[in-house]
């Protein structure tokens, strides 16, 4: 520098300043890059870096990042360098960050906002123990009832609610995820379950909570499966009829009793019976039964109607026999209505020769040297008198000249003239071919219409005959 005034020449010129460079405010910095850690706790560590800007002639001096959002009053850090971080509380709000600069020259605006990121931790807060019910046990049952309490927003570590979703296990081995509170889950039936449950984010498995406490234990069944019964048919000469039926599955509870419907009516316990029987007004007639087993959840499906039948009627009575003399001398027939035997003699009897027949109520064996056959035939007992049987209470042999008990008066059957047949009916076996036998042969008769209290075949012992002949 020097001075000037009104002399002829200016003064020498000073010494010089000292140097300087010339600057301005720095560049506007750019949006930040934001990179969110894993929350530890309820806290995450965010870290905010960017590039530097132009400085415009002087170098930066300083750097300010402003934190804003995440529901919170914005936090300013002032740096040298590049990048900074940020200890954040976790929150359902997203945290935003900008960066503006400083030299010499002044201060810069603000750079752009970055994008909204949140502070997300693990949810470290485990749900209540769940309730739990069984389900179905007036049906199939094998089935729970869970429910659970969801956890408040302030529990998720900054997951919002509808972020997070509740999973549900039983200790038998079902699991389902996502499921609401009152979810239905299959158990098997007649096995003790409890229940847990755990918050889990949607996003991330790994934040999940841990698993709650266990339900109180329950134990599943439902109602026995349906029942199986076999219906019969009865034997022969028997007004009954009968079923039996088989177990069926418990499902879970003991069965306590066991239902039945005779010919669609009501409904009737019979315990813990595994059969039923009853009688029929009627040879042949039907019946049809429904049975169903319960236990303390309620009845089973019902078998549906099963038949079973009464036994065959037995033949009618033997009213007459049709006696052939195949062999020998004579005997004294009283055919059909007649009254040839008095009790003493054969008066005016039927003399019958090899070869003839007789149709007879009751006859008289008058000689032991031929051989008869007789069948047993049923008719109208209207068309005589009274009918004779072979067999019946067992009596002593029956005097000579006397008729047998069976027989009515002026009547006999298979008496000899001097002693008589000794009937046993306790041996008594229904079928053809009764037999006699004599001292002098065997006396056949073919009896397959037997009366119906005769089982079977009559056997008849042997007797005596006398040698006096009583021809009249």
């Amino acid at each position: 520098m020097q001075a000037i005034n009104k002399a002829p020449n200016p003064s020498e010129w000073g010494a010089y300043s000292a140097s300087v460079i010339p600057a301005g405010v720095p560049g506007v910095p750019v949006v930040p890059t934001v990179q969110t850690n894993r929350a530890v706790g309820s806290n995450s560590q965010v870290s905010v870096s960017w590039s530097q800007p132009f400085i415009n002639g002087d170098p930066i001096s300083k750097y300010e990042v402003e934190r804003s959002g995440g529901g919170q009053a914005p936090v300013t850090q002032t740096v040298t360098g590049l990048s900074t971080t940020f200890s954040v509380g976790t929150s359902t709000e997203g945290y935003q960050y900008r960066v503006r600069a400083t030299n010499k020259a002044g201060t810069t605006a603000w750079g752009g906002m970055s994008s909204p990121q949140r502070a997300l931790g693990k949810i470290s807060n485990a749900p209540q123990a769940p309730g739990i019910t069984l389900v179905g046990t007036n049906a199939a049952g094998g089935q729970v009832k869970v429910t659970y309490n969801a956890l408040a927003q302030s529990q998720l570590n900054g997951y919002a609610s509808s972020e997070v979703q509740y999973c549900v296990t039983l200790s038998t081995g079902a699991a389902s995820c996502g499921v609401p509170s009152g979810v239905v889950m299959n158990s098997p039936n007649g096995t003790n379950v409890y229940a847990n449950v755990y918050a889990q984010p949607t996003s991330n498995a790994g934040d999940r909570s841990d698993t709650s406490g266990a339900s109180a234990t329950v134990n599943p069944f439902g109602v026995p499966g349906q029942t199986g019964v076999n219906g019969s048919t009865a034997g022969a000469e028997q007004k009954t009829v009968s079923w039996n039926w088989t177990t069926p599955g418990a499902n879970g509870r003991a069965i306590t009793r066991y239902e039945i419907s005779l010919n669609n009516a009501g409904w009737t316990s019979v315990g813990m019976n595994g059969s039923y029987s009853t009688g029929t007004a009627n040879y042949n007639d039907s019946a049809n039964l429904n049975v169903r087993a319960c236990n303390e959840g309620g009845c089973g499906a019902a078998s549906g109607n099963v038949t079973s039948r009464a036994g065959s009627a037995p033949p009618p009575p033997v009213t007459e026999w049709s006696i052939t003399h195949t062999r020998g001398s004579n005997t004294c027939m009283d055919a059909l209505g007649s009254t040839n035997w008095d009790g003493q003699t054969c008066s005016g009897g039927h003399w019958l020769n090899p070869g003839q027949t007789i149709v007879t109520n009751c006859y008289v064996w008058r000689n032991g040297s031929f051989l008869v056959t007789g069948t047993a035939r049923s008719v109208d007992p209207m068309a005589v008198t009274t009918a004779c049987s072979l067999a019946g209470t067992p009596s002593a042999p029956t005097p000579p000249g006397s008729r047998h008990p069976r027989c009515p008066p002026a009547r006999r059957d298979l008496v000899s003239g001097d002693s008589a047949v000794n009937h046993q009916p306790s041996k008594a076996r229904r079928g053809p071919g009764a037999l006699m036998t004599s001292a002098t042969g065997p006396l056949a008769l073919s009896t397959p219409d037997f009366p119906a209290w005769a089982a079977g075949v009559a056997e008849f012992p042997a007797f005596e005959q006398t040698a006096r002949d009583r021809h009249v």
